[in-house]
């Protein structure tokens, strides 16, 4: 057979064009149907999405719906109660004097209304919180006018005339008697119905409508609905606001839209104004707009009961990240594409391809053996990092099972920690973790702190916090971090704990010992001063200029001596009040406080640190401010140190002392335009020692003691103070204090510091006119200055001075000479004035003698204790040692037996643990005949008895007949007003 070579050629030629028609159709094919798939899936793609984001807005509309109920329920159920009132008898008279007690005692009872507006049918009117308003008139508002046509409605927002405020005003009509439609009332009830009106002298022709006399007004802040639209809201950045019928806001997050009645149809912004006017018009509706250059979604609608409208603005991507599901099927549906075009273009390269994908798995093995390296690796640093930390480390799943602890952790509580995993933790640790736990999952967003107790006895800190995962919530669709677990780590601070202990064991010695050393400047510096201004000064004849000048500047450096030695005791004074109130040694004196008089004596206090400040004082003291249970000089003290520091930091401007109740506190508020306080700086300002600012420019003003004191006092009032400010823009400083029912707190407490006064001030006078130069007192004080300034002070009053410089001489010394008084120091060497208190006071020869403890240590419990009879503290307030010293010469022999008579057993030795603990030999009885046995065998100087146990009992009448019992002090105690029948 004959072969040509160009039929050969053809043949192959024509091969390779069937082959190539081949290959043309498959691309064709499979190209075809990946561009039908495409088509179809884009199409879907767009059909899903419409619909998943028409349920959104949907959603957010109902949200707004709900809202916007919310309000109807509330506006109706005041205008109801303003419709019960308007149908009274009290409001239909139309009569003030009558209307006013019956409206003053429902607005004490509605607590939403600000108050009550009684219109006459002119416009002029009455309000429960002025009276009658002279001069003015509702004729021009609306509310008014629709009323008296005989329709109840809710007015837009408006600016009271009487008030100035931002209201609402919820009107009806007052009819002359009560409407009835005589249609639907059966034939039995209208002949009783007639009978009714007759009796109130009203129309009984029942075919005689009711007319509109007048109308009734409800004054409403704004503050519910305002907080109701603060409430709405549909992830973060989303907003709600509220318009009333002429689009003025009602409710909005941004004040300066709120301000006036600017409306919203006339904002420069047309986005916004396209808005309202569709509010306005009732619409509701979600709309997509750019808003304050933002892409939004705004829904809004109407509230039926007024002619509001409620709007919410939804960040578009608030709306939109619920579709992030959708989008990753689109992404998986284009992959598949994408992949389906890579298999076809496959077949055309499939050598090429094959090669490819095994050096692309190749590589894939070994990123996933690096992978898997790195992985393994970062486990072992992790469980190397927690088993090496020396804080204890805890985590628990979301129920409290533990999962996970270190062996630092096991070592605290004593416990092995392989027996942990999987074990519910309130089993295997105490309350004080399982409540950190419970805490973190209640609040997941906040971190807690709490002291523990360690298995050694040591004090471990304890920080906890929930574990957070994120997830997208699939009705709301915003970002909801749930919590999975909690982390509890747990320092060992007990080293802390001691060192900061020493450290204020330090601090409080150091200041006890300089009180010593300042008590002889102070009291000697005001020697010097009384002396040149008595002797020296006088008897300096010369009229020379410059001996003149010489003695003004020897005053002058008197008084700065003087006055800079009662500054550092002040600073003494705040170190040891920290460390008296963190031992828990402070005599807390509770008591009913009247905070409008606590803060005007603070102010008093420091009046003139504002004239020469030239600052200007504000006050804002809210009218009749509920009473506070709470020690008064030390709630007072807080408010001076506010006050203090406010105007030490405040150079020119004002000072604001604000009270106000909010809920069931009082909180006063002290307000600077000062140089304010960084934000990272507002805790720091309540720490010991701490002084925020730069230290290097800075000079620092006080201790740093001032505030930490304060918060000291105020928890344990239990109430909170915080600061509020910003650099350059003043500080709020505010602190809180629980209100408390005056009325049962009276009747429970007897006022004992009043009570322990009077028995301390029971002195009977024999002889006005002592004799002081007769009269001997001992000065026992290992201090030599103390005892020479004690000596100048009582000699220059007509006293004869003894002195003793320890304990064991000092009772010698009263063994001897019997003086008429001892002052005694507590700390001294080998024996201390305690113990020299007690020896004195068990010794019948000596224990009559009065006893003035005059020391720094501040501790009048045990100095009571031990039968004292004054307790003073130094520096030396010469004038109070004075008068006491008087006080007890003049008083004679300690007379500290207390005889306590009442039928209330509770109450009786409740009073004698009291004087028990003030230093009186305190004993009860509580019938006639003990009260007869313990007075013969104990000779009591005092006998308190309950008012009502005098009344009917004979023996505390006829006990100051008995003989020896003619000088005993009967005090009775009453808790009303005493009348004519007591003594």
């Amino acid at each position: 057979m004959l072969s040509l070579p160009w039929l050969q050629r053809k043949r192959h030629q024509s091969g390779d064009e069937k082959l190539n028609r081949s290959r043309i159709a498959s691309v064709l094919l499979v190209g075809g149907s990946i561009a039908a798939v495409g088509i179809v899936s884009f199409m879907s793609y767009w059909v899903v999405r419409g619909l998943i984001l028409n349920t959104l807005k949907n959603n957010a509309l109902l949200k707004v719906e709900n809202a916007g109920s919310e309000i109807d329920t509330w506006l109706a159920k005041q205008l109801g109660e303003v419709e019960t009132l308007a149908s009274s008898y009290e409001a239909r008279s139309m009569k003030w004097d009558v209307a006013e007690p019956f409206l003053q005692l429902e607005q004490d009872r509605l607590a939403d209304f600000w108050m009550f507006i009684l219109v006459n049918p002119d416009g002029t009117y009455y309000t429960t919180r002025v009276g009658f308003a002279q001069g003015k008139k509702l004729s021009d508002r609306e509310y008014f006018q629709r009323a008296m046509k005989g329709d109840s409605n809710v007015s837009d927002m408006i600016i009271s005339r009487t008030t100035g405020k931002r209201q609402i005003n919820i009107s009806v009509p007052v009819w002359s008697f009560p409407r009835a439609n005589y249609a639907q009332i059966p034939q039995d009830r209208v002949d009783v119905r007639a009978k009714s009106l007759l009796s109130y002298n009203l129309p009984s022709d029942l075919s005689q409508q009711p007319k509109v006399v007048g109308n009734l007004a409800g004054n409403i802040p704004i503050t519910n609905v305002s907080q109701v639209v603060a409430n709405t809201e549909l992830g973060k950045g989303s907003y709600a606001f509220a318009l009333d019928s002429k689009g003025v806001a009602i409710a909005h997050p941004n004040p300066k839209l709120t301000e006036g009645t600017q409306s919203f149809l006339e904002s420069a912004n047309p986005a916004l104004a396209k808005i309202a006017n569709a509010m306005v018009n009732r619409q509701h509706s979600v709309n997509l707009m750019q808003l304050d250059g933002q892409w939004v979604y705004v829904a809004y609608a109407p509230i039926h009961k007024a002619d509001w409208s409620v709007a919410l603005v939804i960040p578009r991507e608030n709306l939109e990240q619920q579709l992030n599901a959708l989008n990753l099927l689109a992404a998986v549906v284009g992959a598949l594409l994408a992949l389906a075009i890579f298999i076809a273009l496959q077949q055309l390269h499939q050598l090429k391809e094959t090669r490819d994908r095994a050096i692309q798995e190749s590589r894939l093995n070994k990123q996933l053996a690096q992978t898997s390296t790195q992985l393994q690796d970062a486990l072992a640093y992790l469980s190397t990092i927690i088993d090496t930390l020396v804080d204890g480390l805890l985590v628990t799943d979301f129920n409290g099972t533990i999962t996970c602890c270190n062996p630092a952790l096991s070592k605290m509580f004593g416990i092995e920690s392989a027996d942990l995993a999987q074990q519910d933790s309130a089993i295997v640790f105490s309350h004080e973790i399982t409540d950190l736990i419970a805490q973190t999952q209640q609040y997941p967003h906040q971190v807690f702190t709490a002291e523990i107790t360690l298995n050694s006895g040591g004090i471990g800190k304890a920080v906890a916090s929930a574990i957070l995962k994120a997830a997208y919530s699939d009705s709301q669709g915003s970002l909801d971090r749930s919590s999975i677990g909690s982390v509890i780590l747990i320092r060992d601070i007990t080293s802390e704990k001691e060192v900061d202990q020493m450290k204020t064991d330090f601090i409080s010695t150091v200041s006890h010992e300089l009180r010593t050393p300042l008590t002889s400047v102070l009291g000697f510096a005001k020697i010097i001063k009384k002396k040149l201004a008595e002797v020296v000064f006088p008897a300096v004849a010369s009229e020379e200029k410059k001996v003149q000048r010489t003695i003004r500047q020897v005053e002058d450096n008197i008084d700065i001596i003087v006055s800079e030695g009662m500054r550092l005791t002040s600073l003494i004074n705040d170190v040891l009040d920290i460390a008296k109130m963190e031992a828990g040694k402070v005599d807390w004196k509770m008591e009913l406080l009247d905070v409008s008089e606590v803060v005007e004596r603070a102010i008093a206090a420091t009046s003139a640190l504002f004239q020469a400040n030239q600052l200007e004082l504000i006050q804002h003291i809210q009218p009749k401010l509920p009473k506070v249970m709470g020690d008064h000089d030390r709630i007072v003290q807080v408010v001076i140190n506010l006050i203090s520091n406010a105007v030490k930091f405040t150079d020119h401007g004002s000072v604001t002392c604000q009270a106000i109740r909010i809920e069931d506190d009082v909180c006063i508020s002290v307000i600077d335009s000062g140089t304010g306080i960084a934000a990272d700086d507002h805790q720091k300002v309540f720490e010991k020692f701490k002084q925020v600012g730069d230290t290097l420019t800075d000079k620092p003003k006080g201790t740093g003691l001032g505030l930490p004191i304060c918060k000291q006092i105020v928890e344990h009032h239990s109430g909170k103070i915080w600061v509020e400010s910003e650099l350059g823009k003043g500080s709020t400083f505010s602190f809180t204090l629980s209100i408390q029912n005056e009325t049962s707190q009276a009747q429970k407490m007897i006022d004992f510091s009043t009570l322990v006064q009077q028995l301390r001030e029971q002195v009977i006078h024999q002889d006005s006119e002592t004799n002081r130069s007769q009269k001997t007192i001992l000065v026992v004080d290992d201090e030599a200055p103390i005892r020479e300034l004690l000596r100048q002070n009582l000699e220059a009053e007509g006293y004869q001075i003894l002195e003793a410089k320890d304990g064991k001489e000092a009772v010698e010394t009263v063994k001897q000479q019997k003086p008429n008084l001892i002052i005694l120091d507590v700390m001294m060497p080998d024996m201390t004035g305690f113990d020299v208190a007690a020896v004195l006071k068990h010794d019948p020869q000596t224990m009559g003698i009065p006893i003035i403890i005059l020391s720094i240590v501040d501790d009048k419990e045990r100095g009571f204790q031990v039968g004292v009879d004054r307790y003073l503290t130094k520096p030396i307030n010469t004038e109070l040692l004075l008068h006491e010293v008087d006080s007890l010469i003049t008083q004679g022999r300690s007379r500290r037996k207390v005889l306590v008579v009442d039928e209330n057993e509770l109450a009786t030795k409740t009073l004698v643990g009291i004087l028990q603990a003030q230093g009186f030999s305190a004993i009860e009885a509580s019938n006639d005949a003990e009260l007869i046995e313990k007075a013969l065998s104990t000779q009591p100087d005092t006998v308190i008895a309950n008012a009502k146990f005098w009344e009917h009992s004979t023996a505390v009448k006829t006990l100051k007949f008995e003989k020896g019992f003619e000088n005993v002090f009967l005090l009775l105690i009453v808790d009303h007003k005493p009348d004519s029948t007591l003594p």
